[in-house]
């Protein structure tokens, strides 16, 4: 299964990432990074996290979290994301609303465009510390 999903991620995910990192407004590579993982899984309804390992993962996270960088550098996105944390969270949130969806919708946009709000806002308050991330892969 990991090598189907590293299939998966090098065909449909990568080829995106590349063109996310090179977008001039870093909100857009990173709703076009999102957008691809959420279409891709949506598409091949891979049992998600079934195949995953924080490996394949990374090789997401890591062009993500550049991007959260560079827009909190440039003012565009909230100062209080911790993209070495949060990245992986934000992605794992998006995932989980693709079970209540049918394989042909494309609802889960709509998820998408929340979180990219949330993102983006100027925050009231703080948000509170981001710990460490746990591997959400690792089999009991």
């Amino acid at each position: 299964m990991r090598s189907v999903v590293w299939d998966i991620f090098e065909t449909d995910i990568a080829p995106a990432l590349t063109g996310a990192e090179a977008e001039a407004d870093p909100r857009t590579g990173l709703r076009i990074a999102f957008e691809a993982a959420m279409r891709t899984a949506a598409h091949e309804r891979v049992a998600f996290p079934a195949g995953m390992t924080l490996e394949i993962a990374q090789s997401f996270l890591g062009p993500a979290s550049r991007l959260i960088q560079r827009g909190q550098e440039q003012g565009f996105l909230r100062r209080d994301l911790d993209p070495e944390n949060d990245t992986l969270r934000l992605l794992l949130m998006l995932l989980s609303v693709l079970p209540t969806f049918s394989q042909q919708s494309e609802g889960w946009n709509r998820y998408l465009e929340f979180v990219m709000e949330a993102l983006t806002l100027t925050p009231r308050e703080p948000l509170p510390p981001a710990e460490a991330i746990v591997d959400p892969f690792q089999r009991a």
